[in-house]
């Protein structure tokens, strides 16, 4: 890149820069692009000429705050208008949750969420946005993508990634009744989580603390056996069903993990459209508490779809929605403290296709062109034999 053209942005980032409260989303999306462009191609030519390697350097620093300057001014001047949410605000813990500003078309249609906390024994204000999942049915997890607006969850093989970005149940409820009062702004799909920003980096490694992820057999042994997710690696003539099936008699010889209680959490509807297929979900979230105090929340669930070539299928069962403990809180960035690793026992309602593992037994349903219902792998499984 020539030295004029490298003015050339610098002059629209610098008017950006004055303007940034008159820019909605899209614009912002694009002048990040231009400027990781440019610190892309200064990449290439430190490389290309070493003799200029430290001044070139300089360069891509100063690009790199760049973006980070852009970005909180985007922050400071878009959403100052609705920081003033405290009547859409909720108090769980030691945090007061506020909602910010909502966008339903942001990656993919499954839309952003800005989310404000502010930690009432510091004062300490963080923001984080998160997206309503397709495949959960719904439910809301906290937002991670790379430059290219990939979707990021972590690693599946190091981490329970279902789990690790899940948002609190509490938060969950208080979202969905009352998104309708959130205010609306075209938020753009990479504003608040480029992953190499100070800001978001900082939510990374938040989520992938080891801390969190507590390690308690039998279901630690069978996440390392069966993987962390849906698509667990192909190990022969298996099927999802017939593992979680062995480790459900495991758990019923178990006294630990007899069922102590239970109540129900509160009611869950969504409707939403995948590519002209229409899901409606009607069902309660369901609490169930171990004598060991392990904490297990399911969703109890009569699903419908009907697809866009006028067929349509229904399904009732029960899902696992994420396994903590009693005295588990929630963080910052509204997720739990603390969860169970359990690999593919906590799974989802759909997956995509190419990641269904083992010999197929069962007839999948499809979802859009990409979704598969996998419900079923739950059938006969302890605790939620238990709530049919």
């Amino acid at each position: 890149m020539d030295f004029k053209k490298y003015i050339k942005y610098k002059k629209k980032y610098l008017n950006l820069k004055n303007k940034i409260n008159q820019y909605g989303g899209n614009e912002l999306d694009e002048e990040i692009e231009r400027l990781e462009d440019i610190r892309g191609k200064l990449i290439q030519k430190k490389k290309a000429n070493p003799a200029d390697k430290e001044e070139i350097q300089k360069e891509i620093i100063e690009i790199r705050y760049k973006i980070n300057d852009t970005i909180e001014r985007y922050r400071e001047n878009i959403l100052k208008p609705y920081d003033n949410c405290n009547k859409n605000s909720i108090e769980i813990d030691d945090f007061i949750f506020s909602l910010l500003a909502y966008d339903s078309t942001a990656n993919d249609d499954r839309g952003i969420l800005i989310i404000k906390s502010i930690n009432k024994i510091n004062n300490s204000e963080k923001l984080f946005p998160v997206y309503s999942s397709k495949s959960e049915g719904g439910f809301w997890r906290l937002c991670m993508t790379s430059k290219t607006g990939m979707l990021a969850k972590g690693d599946p093989n190091t981490m329970d990634y279902i789990q690790g970005t899940f948002i609190h149940i509490k938060l969950q409820q208080f979202i969905n009744n009352n998104l309708d009062k959130c205010p609306q702004l075209e938020i753009g799909n990479k504003c608040f989580f480029t992953d190499d920003l100070l800001h978001v980096s900082y939510i990374f490694k938040h989520v992938i603390n080891s801390d969190r992820d507590i390690k308690i057999d039998p279901f630690y042994k069978y996440s390392q056996e069966n993987g962390n997710r849906s698509g667990a690696p192909y190990y022969g003539n298996w099927n999802i069903n017939s593992r979680l099936l062995e480790l459900s008699t495991k758990l019923r010889t178990l006294f630990e993990f007899q069922i102590k209680e239970h109540s129900i959490e509160g009611n869950y509807k969504k409707i939403y459209n995948i590519e002209g297929d229409l899901l409606s979900i009607d069902g309660i979230i369901i609490k169930c508490t171990f004598m060991n105090n392990i904490v297990l929340y399911m969703l109890k669930y009569k699903l419908n779809v009907k697809r866009k070539d006028a067929s349509e299928y229904n399904k009732n069962g029960i899902s696992p929605i994420i396994m903590t403990i009693s005295c588990s809180k929630i963080t910052e960035f509204g997720i739990y403290d603390q969860y169970i690793s359990a690999g593919n026992y906590i799974g989802k309602l759909f997956e995509y296709d190419f990641q269904i593992a083992g010999s197929r037994t069962y007839q999948y349903e499809s979802l859009g062109s990409k979704y598969t219902y996998i419900g079923h792998h739950y059938n006969g499984v302890y605790p939620y034999t238990e709530f049919y």
